[in-house]
């Protein structure tokens, strides 16, 4: 008597195993991929967000102007509050 004979359910299990390793390495490549095609669709519409958004603030200064009460209202600084460029003083040796 071989041990096979002698371990007939190991022998079925070993098959079961090697089946599902096999049915997951198929399907394995076929999940990374839905990921990352996911994951790009994920960043394409972020980027398209933030251009939407730079859109929405350059209507709002060009519609109503650098130093008005909506540009401030979108958390932008208005032109007035901005500081003048302060000359800078050069130091003597």
């Amino acid at each position: 008597m071989t041990h096979q004979d002698a371990f007939p359910k190991s022998q079925d299990r070993c098959r079961e195993v090697r089946h599902a390793i096999r049915a997951v390495a198929e399907v394995e490549p076929r999940a990374q991929n839905a990921l990352g095609a996911a994951h790009d669709a994920a960043i394409t519409t972020q980027w398209e967000h933030h251009n939407l958004i730079l859109g929405v603030k350059d209507q709002v200064i060009a519609q109503y102007g650098a130093d008005s009460d909506e540009v401030a209202s979108l958390g932008l600084k208005k032109k007035s509050e901005r500081k003048a460029p302060a000359r800078s003083s050069k130091a003597s040796k």
